[in-house]
């Protein structure tokens, strides 16, 4: 009996974990993730030894005017401008992508590509396709991005990325 005891005590904690990482990791305007979430699990997939080959962009989205938008719709209207927008962005990236809002108007993404012009593709299509998200209101986005390459050694093999720093890679 000791033993069951023990083993679902072992259960409960890690369900416990999981239910306190979905807190840690959750945005309340969105519904979706914060910056915590992008810059774990954004170290996670670009650390991966399967994942040393393939080239990444980092990018960033900025709802330009978003507290004029707010004046003039609410702020009710606003946040869920700001869900749609994030749900439109996953929608676009797949899962192979990884999206996440962070300040007040800004959205993090990371996405595979094949080189910074296939990038500033996925981010035009973005871009072109958020035009009616807020119905009549014409919103203004911001865009800027990096591409990550495959790290490569002095003799010109591909090697792991380790120890990288999300949050200065997103700077």
């Amino acid at each position: 009996i000791p033993l069951i005891v023990m083993f679902c005590n072992v259960i409960s904690a890690v369900v416990s974990q999981g239910k306190l990482r979905k807190v840690i990791y959750f945005d309340e305007v969105t519904g979706g993730n914060n910056w915590s979430y992008f810059k774990e699990r954004g170290k996670k997939i670009l650390c991966k030894y399967v994942n040393k080959k393939k080239t990444y962009f980092i990018a960033d989205l900025e709802f330009m005017k978003y507290r004029s938008f707010c004046a003039c719709c609410g702020v009710e209207e606003g946040e869920r401008v700001l869900e749609n927008i994030y749900r439109y962005i996953n929608n676009v990236i797949g899962k192979k992508g990884v999206c996440a809002r962070y300040g007040r108007a800004n959205f993090a993404i990371m996405c595979p590509c094949d080189g910074g012009e296939h990038a500033r593709a996925i981010l035009t299509s973005i871009e072109n396709g958020m035009n009616g998200i807020a119905g009549n209101q014409r919103v203004i986005f911001h865009a800027g991005y990096i591409v990550l390459e495959p790290w490569v050694n002095r003799n010109g093999g591909v090697i792991k990325r380790e120890n990288m720093d999300m949050a200065l890679l997103y700077n």
